[in-house]
């Protein structure tokens, strides 16, 4: 591609909202920095007085934080109280590609032994 090609170029949806969202991230975080770390006193002689306590600086990024962490504990604990049983017919066939056992394959017959060349394997 030419330069003149890449400035004609359209931006693509993912790059717009990438911008828009980087351009909103950066006010927030100063306010929120600003909110935190300056004294009461400053604030209220710029006269911004309507705002949050100062312990919500620590709670919401400890939520947050606890959120991120207890949301994937969380989706596993569904999945595993959510499968069947090891042992439930559920478990057995059902499926595409389930297939039947091979006749006559009954107990300790159907395991299936590789071959070891004379060498001893352990049982």
């Amino acid at each position: 591609m030419t330069a003149e090609e890449i400035q004609n170029r359209d931006a693509s949806p993912v790059e717009k909202h990438g911008f828009v969202l980087h351009v909103i991230c950066f006010p927030l975080a100063a306010a929120y920095l600003i909110w935190t770390f300056v004294p009461d006193d400053i604030l209220h002689s710029l006269q911004i007085t309507y705002y949050a306590p100062k312990e919500w600086a620590f709670f919401v990024p400890t939520y947050m934080f606890c959120i991120f962490v207890a949301i994937p504990l969380l989706y596993a604990a569904v999945n595993i109280l959510s499968a069947a049983k090891i042992d439930s017919p559920l478990t057995i066939g059902g499926d595409s590609f389930s297939r039947p056992p091979p006749s006559g394959c009954m107990g300790s017959e159907a395991i299936i032994r590789p071959e070891t060349n004379g060498s001893s394997v352990p049982e």
